[in-house]
């Protein structure tokens, strides 16, 4: 009868580090639609005047309008093209951020992490901007890689003084639950609700999942 019981709890544990798991991508989804929407509306005023530019910020509008109408694969061939074709920064990174969304919607992860991958090998995009590729891409790569493989795709952003630290803290903090190294993750996790760079959603998503494995034995 113990046994039972034992498994039902481990059971519930599981459930409700799922719930937390898949919360926990919200704010990420947030910030890139936050980041994309500043940008694109930047662009748009800025090239108003140039009629290149106006022809850029239509290709643009009709991929995102063919991602609401349902066809995210023509959006991503869309924006993928924009960006290969634009000589403007700010389209050559948000196009392909919204290629890789465009990919996921339509379920293709493939063309996704490979999308990842080019913003975060290209050396003209902003540091800040591959650094997001990696952990979006490592995030999306939780149920295929293992610990090590995790921790070494973060590696890059785990360093003190980057801002997607504390979240690449968060995902390899998961991946050690994942792989059993529940130790590692309560260290990871009591490490990331003392941060002070830390958003205080992600601090607090961090003692609760802490409350979870706290009760394990």
């Amino acid at each position: 009868m113990a046994d039972i019981f034992h498994d039902i709890e481990d059971a519930l544990k599981q459930d409700r580090l799922k719930k937390l798991w898949r919360w926990g991508r919200w704010p990420l989804a947030a910030i890139i639609i936050i980041i994309i929407g500043i940008v694109i509306a930047f662009v748009l005023v800025r090239d108003a005047a140039e009629t290149r530019k106006l022809e850029q910020a239509e290709i643009f509008h009709d991929a995102f309008k063919a991602l609401e109408e349902g066809k995210p694969s023509d959006a991503a061939e869309m924006y993928l093209e924009l960006a290969k074709s634009s000589d403007d920064p700010a389209y050559l990174i948000f196009s392909q951020f919204r290629a890789a969304e465009a990919y996921l919607s339509d379920e293709n992860l493939a063309g996704a992490l490979e999308t990842y991958d080019v913003i975060a090998a290209n050396t003209d995009v902003p540091q800040i901007y591959r650094d997001l590729a990696i952990y979006i891409s490592s995030d999306l790569l939780l149920d295929t890689l293992d610990f090590r493989q995790i921790n070494e795709k973060l590696a890059p952003i785990l360093l003190e003084g980057n801002i997607w630290r504390p979240l690449a803290q968060e995902t390899l903090a998961l991946s050690a639950i994942k792989a059993g190294k529940k130790d590692h993750a309560r260290e990871l996790l009591s490490s990331l609700t003392l941060d002070a760079s830390a958003p205080e959603g992600l601090k607090d998503r961090a003692a609760q999942i802490l409350a979870v494995l706290g009760t394990d034995k």
